[in-house]
């Protein structure tokens, strides 16, 4: 039933409030699966075998090297087009580059599995036996997966993308689903194999059922000049993208291949454990702002940039503030849901994961949108640049002085970094340093954390509770005190007018 009310409600860009309330039903159900199914995972495999199979599906992502951004471009250009002969073409064409690149590239990763594995990945051996099946149902199941974003992109052009957020949780609970059962018959990872592909597939399935009622049936049958006119036209507007889109991707892989390398897979586990939390975060926020993007595309630029700056203003208040609460219950959470009495490791490396993520990487969204619908498509690159050179410099430098320390050092200046370049590049550096809200809602939501570790005071129920009634109170005197919430209204008319 409310569902049906939503999908009542019509704004002048579509079902933006429908799309972003499904969207983010949708990640907040696929965080509690994996909050809920991880824990089990790794206690059944152990953090080493659980490391072993997070590098393993990184090694087996094909969107790192056949993406080439032409799920983007095949959405901007049916979005355009509508439904019709052309919009067809450009469907079909996309696939018969996604297969015509990638099952070649499949092919040659099979057979170098030992190269990637044991030379790159470092596997030891037995772990290479317990696990080099996974890696191929892991490549196929990839494949598998960039065919259905084709499918995704159909439906996003046609503003159904709250569509594709209920078939995205399907895709989610079958996949832990077979994964808990499947470790639960063996502690081998080749089984996992199976959870991959059929997950996959039945996703890619559902997605082209989807299209098929909503769009229509495509026609396969596409001329060869057709065919090479529409690739060449996919291919010059979707690399640019690709190569600044390339360079984000590679900034995680390459944090847990070096961790692997320098640290061992017990590390490799803890990384990805700080992910997962964060990708929570981050999926919300996503979910939120990306019916930002037409707006931010249509609006003139001196406006574009006043909302901007308002827009990133208040979602570093709100990081600030979030941040707050996860210094005082992070500790409890990650206890509780993993089952460990000493997660100070842990902690150390997933609170300034999330901490530099929530702060330096979600309030520059709109600035990607801004540089991206400008075509100044540069500026994203020397942001995502910027990030990876910065991390992976910091890592290489002083891993011999700061132990796996360095990891979240690299991660946490390099998102900084990247964040003061977006602002210099909109030359609003100065202004990003003087906002004097922010620093005096960073030490007041701070003092609660601090006071129990420099006191030695002991997280418990009365501790915690007075801890958030504090961060509740002086943030709230803050909002009042700033005009936080009048801010927010003229923000809100400038992005409805």
């Amino acid at each position: 039933m409310l569902v049906k009310k939503f999908a009542t409600f019509k704004s002048k860009n579509g079902n933006l409030l429908l799309n972003s309330s499904v969207g983010v039903f949708q990640v907040v159900i696929n965080s509690a699966l994996t909050f809920l199914s991880v824990p089990i995972f790794i206690n059944k495999l152990g953090t080493s075998d659980y490391g072993t199979f997070t590098i393993i599906t990184v090694a087996a992502d094909l969107n790192l090297l056949a993406n080439f951004g032409l799920t983007m471009s095949l959405s901007k250009f049916i979005s355009e087009q509508g439904r019709g002969k052309e919009s067809d073409q450009d469907i079909i064409t996309t696939i018969y580059i996604y297969t015509i690149i990638i099952v070649p590239i499949i092919t040659i990763l099979i057979f170098s599995k030992k190269i990637i594995l044991l030379d790159l990945m470092s596997l030891d051996k037995i772990q290479f036996e317990n696990s080099y099946i996974l890696y191929i149902c892991a490549l196929i199941s990839s494949y598998l997966l960039i065919l259905g974003q084709i499918f995704r992109a159909v439906l996003e052009s046609i503003n159904l993308s709250y569509k594709n957020s209920y078939l995205q949780l399907i895709y989610s609970i079958i996949y832990w689903i077979l994964l808990l059962v499947l470790v639960n018959v063996s502690e081998n990872l080749n089984y996992l194999g199976i959870a991959l592909l059929v997950s996959a597939a039945v996703w890619l399935i559902l997605q082209y059922k989807q299209v098929k009622k909503n769009w229509g049936v495509l026609r396969y049958n596409i001329p060869k000049d057709v065919f090479f006119s529409t690739a060449k036209k996919q291919i010059k507007y979707g690399f640019n993208l690709y190569c600044v889109n390339l360079i984000g991707m590679l900034y995680e892989p390459l944090s847990k291949i070096l961790t692997a390398k320098l640290f061992g897979m017990t590390e490799v586990a803890y990384l990805e454990i700080g992910y997962k939390i964060r990708n929570i975060f981050t999926s919300i926020f996503s979910k939120v702002l990306s019916p930002l993007f037409p707006i931010i595309a249509s609006n003139r630029e001196k406006s574009t940039m006043q909302t901007i700056n308002l827009l990133e203003k208040h979602i570093m208040f709100c990081s600030i503030m979030l941040l707050g609460f996860l210094s005082i219950l992070l500790p409890f959470g990650i206890r509780l849901w993993l089952g460990f009495e000493n997660i100070n490791d842990i902690l150390s490396i997933c609170f300034p994961i999330v901490a530099g993520y929530l702060l330096f990487s979600v309030p520059v969204v709109p600035s990607y949108y801004y540089f991206i619908s400008k075509n100044k498509t540069i500026y994203t690159l020397y942001m995502q640049l910027s990030a990876v050179i910065v991390n992976i410099a910091i890592i290489l430098l002083f891993r011999k002085y700061s132990s796996n320390h360095v990891i979240v050092i690299g991660n946490f200046t390099g998102i900084m970094f990247s964040f003061f370049v977006s602002k210099y590049l909109r030359k609003e550096l100065k202004k990003s340093i003087t906002n004097i809200e922010h620093i005096i809602l960073g030490i007041l939501v701070f003092l609660p954390m601090i006071a129990m570790k420099s006191f030695e005071i002991e997280y418990n129920l009365e501790t915690i509770t007075a801890s958030i009634l504090w961060i509740s109170i002086t943030s709230v005197v803050l909002i009042v005190r700033y005009g936080i919430i009048q801010s927010c209204k003229t923000l809100v008319y400038s992005l409805t007018n």
